[in-house]
């Protein structure tokens, strides 16, 4: 309702404190969910499709690019200067061979209307490979290697309190060399209300557990917590 706020952003960003726009979808998707926990083939994500005033914009490489929190300056390319008269650009156009998608970003939230929200899935983003034996079959795992797996990945994130329940079980299979955790989901009617919710069951080796919320992330994050407490708990 309130539009897009650039003061929210991150000032740390390529070109300051500003929202970012790109002219490609593939370049949004990247920005759609974590990247150390990348949703599955058929998870529902989420994009804006906007209406963007760029007016003038001034052209920036990421050799150029500075922390901005304002259009630059025309005449001395600053967004903060003593320039007389001081003429500023509208916005800033991320462009180059150094950069592989044009990044588009303004400084003010009456630039950018967001006009759809869109909603979609991404197909056929898990390798095509054949399945090895392993995978096919399982490996065994014994339980002093999953003990010492669990023990390093505890130790190596001792003092993250926030770490991701869902990378702590790709962690621990990787160490583990183990199968990789499996997720399901399913929708269902709760309450007197009968409100959906998603429900997702994890299985990873003999642990397996569910958790349920509004949101497919959020109940896929519950059940990883809830198995990774089992696997400490057992071991």
């Amino acid at each position: 309702e309130k539009g897009l706020d650039p003061k929210k952003t991150n000032p740390n960003s390529l070109f300051g404190q500003g929202v970012y726009f790109t002219e490609k979808m593939n370049k949004a998707d990247q920005y759609t969910d974590d990247i150390n926990d990348r949703a599955e083939d058929g998870e529902e994500l989420t994009v804006l499709l906007c209406r963007v005033l760029l007016g003038k914009p001034s052209l920036c490489s990421k050799e150029d690019a500075r922390h901005f929190e304002s259009p630059p300056c025309m005449t001395c390319t600053l967004d903060t200067c003593s320039c007389n008269p001081h003429n500023r650009y509208d916005s800033v156009l991320g462009t180059g061979t150094d950069m592989k998608y044009r990044e588009f970003v303004v400084y003010e939230s009456t630039r950018c209307y967001p006009e759809y929200i869109i909603t979609y899935q991404r197909v056929g983003t898990q390798s095509k490979k054949p399945k090895s034996k392993r995978q096919r079959k399982g490996k065994s795992v014994t339980t002093r290697t999953l003990a010492q797996a669990v023990e390093s990945v505890n130790r190596t994130h001792a003092e993250d309190e926030n770490f991701n329940p869902i990378s702590k079980l790709n962690e621990l299979y990787q160490k583990a060399k183990s199968v990789p955790p499996k997720y399901e989901f399913e929708l269902k009617s709760t309450g007197l209300n009968r409100s959906v919710e998603c429900f997702c069951t994890v299985q990873f080796l003999y642990y397996t557990d569910e958790g349920h919320a509004s949101m497919k992330k959020v109940a896929k994050r519950s059940a990883a917590e809830k198995v990774w407490e089992k696997i400490n708990l057992a071991l």
